[in-house]
Formats: structure tokens, sequence, C-alpha cells
């Protein structure tokens, strides 16, 4: 049997595992590695080259597929039929409780067991409510299995095909995509600003955190402020970012293990901007980003087709804590430190009581 599946283990714990024997199939596998930076770009250069002289020439320090099902079952602690065979690749997460196999050119097979179980489990759930979306697009679930005594779960995902062939080059319509993802929760639900922050205080404050200096009576005059407003909830992917999407005919939307059906407005489209950066960036240059006369232009037309009245500052702070209280809960505590200092330059440099210019179309 050739040996021709290279395994290879990165910082954050996950594995990959290449698929060496022709240069289609190093290709397919490394679409596990979206690169989006000139550095990343240049590194997933450097290693389908790397992948493709181990294949051709040094094969001996390659796996069998019998030795990685071996390999499979004795780190994830499963006696699961990962189903590999000559044309497949694999990821394991860093937690070893979810796998997904792609069988190049047909579909993914992702497969959750233990703590992942419960997010893969409502992703597979999210991907049967979008099935009709018009300004995006998702894929196909098939063989869904799940095994709830077990707390375990798997599908397959085909991704629709490309009717036109040529892929979009930039994505020119994303506050009509969010909104309509958005709007495709099953029940519309609203909530009184006032009850939002409530809510989201009480949470911040179960986590028994350092206080945020500014913070609590910023929202208590947001709360005067706009004492009988109200706002939508609906369906919130909240990890939407540009390794999350495709550009094709028109945007394909994965990995929907962190999405909510009753989540905030604008949380998306501010994840999208905010969090692929917040690590890498200070606090003073995300904030100047955000304030990128585009950027306004994108949140005024997100609000606007939501019938949304607040301004975007109120819900650019209540999401920058909602991302506090999500990475606390995740150990992230480095992130969690990038996200207090945006609050905090935030909090300094914006009043409650001021309207910004966009909000004056819609009175």
């Amino acid at each position: 049997m050739k040996n021709y599946f290279f395994l290879l283990s990165v910082n954050h714990g996950a594995t990959y595992i290449f698929n060496t024997s022709h240069w289609s199939a190093i290709k397919e596998s490394l679409k596990f590695y979206r690169a989006y930076t000139l550095k990343g770009k240049l590194q997933k250069s450097i290693l389908t080259y790397f992948l493709f002289v181990i294949g051709k020439f040094f094969p001996f320090i390659c796996k069998s597929k019998d030795a990685i099902k071996i390999y499979l079952k004795e780190n994830i602690n499963q006696d699961v039929d990962f189903n590999l065979d000559e044309n497949s690749s694999v990821l394991i997460s860093p937690t070893r409780d979810k796998v997904i196999v792609n069988h190049h050119t047909q579909y993914f097979h992702k497969f959750a067991f233990g703590k992942s179980f419960i997010k893969v489990q409502n992703e597979s759930a999210i991907y049967k409510l979008l099935q009709n979306s018009k300004e995006f697009q998702v894929a196909s679930v098939m063989d869904l299995k799940i095994d709830e005594q077990l707390s375990a779960c798997h599908f397959k995902l085909l991704n629709p095909p490309v009717n036109t062939g040529h892929k979009l080059l930039e994505i020119d319509n994303l506050p009509e995509i969010l909104v309509e993802f958005f709007n495709s929760t099953p029940h519309k639900k609203t909530v009184t600003l006032v009850d939002y922050i409530e809510d989201l205080l009480k949470r911040f404050h179960s986590l028994n955190m350092e206080p945020i200096n500014s913070l609590t009576s910023y929202l208590v005059k947001i709360q005067k402020e706009y004492d009988t407003e109200t706002m939508p909830l609906g369906l919130v992917h909240r990890d939407f970012k540009p390794w999350n999407i495709l550009l094709r005919d028109s945007v394909l939307i994965f990995d929907f293990e962190e999405a909510i059906i009753a989540g905030p407005p604008l949380e998306d489209i501010l994840n999208y901007y905010i969090d692929p950066i917040i690590r890498y960036q200070s606090a003073i240059q995300v904030y100047n980003m955000l304030y990128y006369k585009e950027k306004v232009t994108e949140y005024t037309s997100y609000l606007k087709l939501l019938n949304v009245t607040m301004t975007f500052e109120v819900l650019l702070v209540t999401y920058v804590l909602e991302r506090i209280i999500y990475w606390t809960k995740e150990d992230e505590l480095d992130t969690v430190m990038h996200y207090k200092n945006l609050l905090n330059h935030i909090l300094l440099n914006t009043k409650p009581s001021e309207k910004i210019y966009f909000c004056s179309s819609f009175k």
C-alpha cells in the first residue's frame, strides 16, 4: 500500500493530514489552509512545494491509509470509520473532538464528539434553515446522523456548483447579505434596548471580571436616552470572517457552529472587520478602521434595511462587550485584553448624547 499521507501539527494544536499523491491532491488538501495576509500566502506557497517534494522524492516519511486510520482511532479515541480513501485529506481540531475529511472535489465529511457535539449539531440545523437563500449560498447537508446518547454526530457537506465559472472578486453587497442572513431566523423577536443591556451587564458581572472604566455609566446613559427603543433579534453567525466564506457566483457562507437565532443586529458585520485584526493591531488602529467612510456607509445601510434607528456606536459597544464575554468563557485571555483595550478607546471617544450624522435620515 502506498504511503502519501503527511501529518503536520501546528502551533494552535490542530493536525493536518495532507495527501501528497499528486499536485492536484496537494492543492485540494490545502483547502483547509486559508491564507489572507502576504505572509500567510507565502507560507502556503512554500508548504505546497514542500509537500510536492515530499510526495515525489521522500514518500517513505509519509503514512499509508491504514496507518492514518490507526492514528485517527488512537488520537480521537473513537471507534469511527472516517471513510478515508486515496482521494482524501483530513483536519483534526486542536481539542481532538472534531474531524473534517475532505473527499476531494466531492464533499466534506464533518464528525464531532463530546464538547464539539452541540456546536456541530447546531451547525447542521442552520444549514438546513438556509437552503433557500438569495443573496448568498450555503452547502447542502447530506447523511446527517445524530446520536445524542453518545454525544456524537456527523454529516456530509456538498457545496453548490459554480454556474458561471467566474469568482466574485470582492463582496459588494455585505449589508444585504447579512440582513438576509439575520432575517432567516424562524421566529421573529424584538427586545427593548434597556432589557438587552441589563442582560448583557448581568452576564458580564457573572464572570467576576475587573470593572471596565466608564462602561456602566455609559450604558446607563444609553438606557435613559433610548428608554423605549426596541431592536430586532435575528440569526447571527458569530464567527463571520473572511475564512468562513468563499467568493463564487455569490458568497458561499459556512461554519455555523457559533450561530444563534436570537442575536443583536450589526454583530456579524462588525465581527467581519474587527475579529481578524484585533490581536495584531492597536486599539487606535482598529478604532480608526471602523470609522472609514465606506464602513460607516455599510453600517448605515444595514441598520436602515432593518429599520433600526439607534446609532451604530451603541451596537458597537454592546458587540465588543459580547466579544469580551465570549472570549472570557473560551479562556482566551489575550484576546479579551485586546477587546478591552478597544472598548476603553471607544468609551473615551464616544459620548452617548452625540448622534452620528447618518442617523438623521431615519427621523
